[in-house]
């Protein structure tokens, strides 16, 4: 047997230890995952649990609707209509309603539907946004006591139940979570090698240099889609270059960005390497989409892209992908790259309706925790998963995914993403949009940022 191990290390005291067990023997064996989770004062390992059992099929008829935005285009889609597929095949009684949105229009289509008393019963989303008020406006109901009424808690790693997002200010469980992540920097080293650099860029100043040496070439060094969300946090992880995980999260509930020393040297970076043509020409217009289409046509040789991008890309260009950080500067607070952690993904969040439909709203909660369940999405979609157990063909994960689980956290400090207060991330985005104009000053960054909370 082989361990491939990737240890996310957050909040300064937790680290999390996934460890894959694939077959040394080929690629057809069915594995599971096993995790161990250690905090600063202790090490304890979390044996797995054993296979949960599908549950009894009720012969009454129900009708079970779900809400989600995972079309055949995202990398959750093939695995979540293959799960949904056998979920139908379990339980021939229950009748499932899908509403499929786009993944920015999710929070519009919820609460439209609940001023109509006609939203579905489970809304499968990420916890962030307006989804980060729906307990307290009754959309949603917290979860907390079907954790272990539904035997879901032991399915669960504990690590995923420290996740900050998933709770309310008065602690209550907003949902049940279902996926984590890494959010590394990709490095084409084949684009980097044409033009003579041999390592990835781990500092600012080696960084700048390689740059420089690309666009001598005629070369673009990082692409990044700076209209939208990746574009935000390509800023907020350069930020975190100097800001620690207590400061980030102090600042990003408060607003008071330009208030903060360890804020504006990461803005002053940022513009630095903006001015100093680190960028992709193109940046300031582009979406995520496009952004992965110009480094996956070997127009950039960097970008800054999530686990779920691990599945679109192109096998012939595996080989050359190099994972690791947003590089360190000398005067930084941190003495290696830096890449995204955390289990903020998607989860499960019950609604008002749902409420009055548990009996098929159990079943489906728990048959999607179920380890071969789990393991389509691990397989399929190259998803952190959130629970405790998985059962996959170790020989089918992309090998991208492979090298992130492998190699990535001996290149890395892990930092966990931040949190946006619910109505101030939009404006945020438009704010650090603004910064990838060229021309935009560190004093009208900041101030902007600012202003997205007034």
């Amino acid at each position: 047997m082989k361990v491939i191990e990737a240890r996310f290390s957050r909040l300064g005291s937790v680290l999390l230890t996934l460890a894959l067990v694939v077959a040394a023997c080929g690629g057809g064996d069915t594995v599971s995952s096993e995790t161990t989770t250690t905090t600063a004062e202790s090490s304890a390992t979390t044996e797995s649990p054993t296979t949960t059992e599908a549950t009894e099929v009720t012969a009454a008829p129900m009708t079970l609707s779900l809400q989600h935005c995972h079309s055949e285009a995202q990398a959750l889609g093939p695995p979540f209509a293959a799960a949904l597929a056998e979920f139908k095949a379990a339980h021939p009684n229950i009748t499932v309603d899908e509403t499929i949105t786009g993944c920015d229009e999710q929070e519009e289509v919820a609460e439209t539907s609940f001023l109509a008393n006609e939203e579905a019963d489970i809304i499968v989303i990420n916890p962030t946004r307006q989804a980060l008020t729906w307990v307290e406006a009754g959309t949603t109901i917290a979860v907390d006591q079907y954790l272990d009424e539904w035997g879901v808690r032991e399915l669960l790693l504990d690590v995923a139940l420290q996740e900050p997002s998933w709770f309310t200010a008065d602690g209550e469980l907003r949902g049940f979570p279902y996926s984590g992540f890494v959010w590394p920097v990709w490095y084409d080293m084949d684009v980097l090698g044409q033009a003579g650099i041999e390592e990835a860029p781990s500092t600012v100043d080696e960084l700048i240099a390689a740059s420089e040496t690309l666009a001598a070439q005629g070369q673009p060094a990082w692409v990044v889609g700076g209209l939208d969300w990746s574009g935000f946090n390509v800023l907020f992880q350069i930020l975190q270059v100097y800001m620690s995980d207590e400061e980030m999260h102090a600042v990003t509930a408060s607003g008071d960005y330009s208030g903060s020393e360890a804020v504006r040297k990461g803005v002053e970076l940022f513009v630095r390497l903006r001015d100093a043509g680190v960028f992709h020409e193109d940046t300031a217009g582009l979406d995520v989409n496009q952004m992965n289409s110009y480094f996956f046509d070997h127009q950039a040789a960097m970008m800054h892209a999530g686990s779920w991008a691990f599945p679109e890309s192109p096998p012939e260009q595996a080989d050359s992908i190099f994972l690791s950080g947003i590089p360190f500067a000398e005067d930084s607070i941190r003495d290696r790259p830096i890449a995204m952690a955390g289990f903020n993904g998607v989860g499960f969040m019950i609604t008002r309706n749902g409420a009055e439909n548990l009996g098929a709203v159990q079943e489906f909660v728990t048959f999607m925790y179920q380890p071969e369940i789990v393991g389509l999405f691990v397989e399929m979609g190259a998803m952190v998963p959130a629970a405790a157990e998985a059962e996959f063909d170790a020989g089918a994960l992309h090998p991208v995914f492979v090298q992130s689980l492998e190699e990535l956290e001996g290149r890395v400090e892990f930092v966990p993403p931040s949190v946006i207060p619910e109505g101030k991330y939009d404006p945020l985005q438009r704010a650090t949009a603004l910064a990838y104009v060229p021309g935009t000053t560190v004093d009208e960054i900041l101030q902007a940022m600012d202003e997205a909370y007034q």
